[in-house]
């Protein structure tokens, strides 16, 4: 096993190119989170909010709550779409 990542050490290319893959307004949908999150349902919809600076994509779901994704872990894809109001 590898020695843990320090923040100082979190790859920022990586974190840019998570930016463009799941850009703020964009839509995803649910497949599984990793963890249990009892209000999460697979199929749930989710608007993108912000990608932070350890890599975690923030999300506004349908059912209001906010939480974030790691990729990688939880199973979650974009949907091709925007959602209304966002450019």
């Amino acid at each position: 096993m590898g020695e843990p990542v320090m923040l100082s050490e979190v790859n920022v290319e990586y974190i840019e190119a998570l930016k463009l893959e799941y850009p703020i307004g964009v839509e995803v949908q649910l497949v599984k989170a990793d963890y249990k999150r009892s209000s999460l349902k697979t199929g749930l919809l989710g608007e993108v909010k912000y990608v932070d600076q350890l890599g975690t994509i923030y999300v506004l779901w349908g059912n209001g709550e906010i939480s974030g994704l790691m990729y990688g872990k939880d199973d979650f894809f974009v949907t091709n779409q925007t959602v209304a109001g966002v450019k």
